[in-house]
């Protein structure tokens, strides 16, 4: 896999060619609380984070959450852990890999209430903010609040190019 770490192991970008064996280890030299993995092809973009399962992960698209360890398996102590589904042979690969910073990322979860929720213990104002509904049984899209955004505005992930 080539990567483009940085030298306080906090992020890396990287990409990596699929070889079909699963489950496959990627590098990123640290433990990450959150990674992004998109392949070169017409397929959304995916993603875990520290605050997941086992063999969890999600689509930013309107998926239901994935567990069977398809997309991914394990957080390692260097890396993170593929399943069949983002080691397709021959497929390249892109990823983000981002280390919880204090006053820079953050990973958790919160439970909804079907009402605006004020989602505390960040720890700081962020720029950006991502959430997603954590249930395998209802489909649904990620959404995302930037700092411009104007008001309440928030906005639904897509782009499967």
């Amino acid at each position: 896999a080539g990567s483009d770490c940085s030298a306080s192991g906090s992020f890396c970008v990287g990409t990596y060619t699929g070889n079909g064996t699963s489950p496959r280890a990627i590098t990123t030299g640290f433990q990450p609380d959150l990674f992004i993995v998109k392949p070169l092809a017409a397929t959304a973009a995916n993603w875990r984070s520290s605050s997941m399962p086992t063999n969890y992960g999600q689509f930013f698209i309107n998926t239901a959450q994935e567990t069977t360890g398809a997309l991914y398996t394990t957080l390692d102590a260097t890396g993170f852990t593929v399943g069949a589904t983002n080691n397709t042979n021959a497929t390249v690969y892109y990823f983000v890999a981002f280390k919880n910073a204090s006053n820079a990322i953050k990973v958790g979860t919160y439970s909804g209430t079907g009402s605006a929720t004020n989602v505390t213990g960040v720890g700081f104002q962020p720029d950006f903010v991502f959430t997603k509904n954590a249930t395998n049984a209802t489909a649904q899209q990620a959404v995302y609040s930037l700092n411009e955004s104007y008001g309440d505005s928030s906005s639904y992930f897509y782009d499967a190019d």
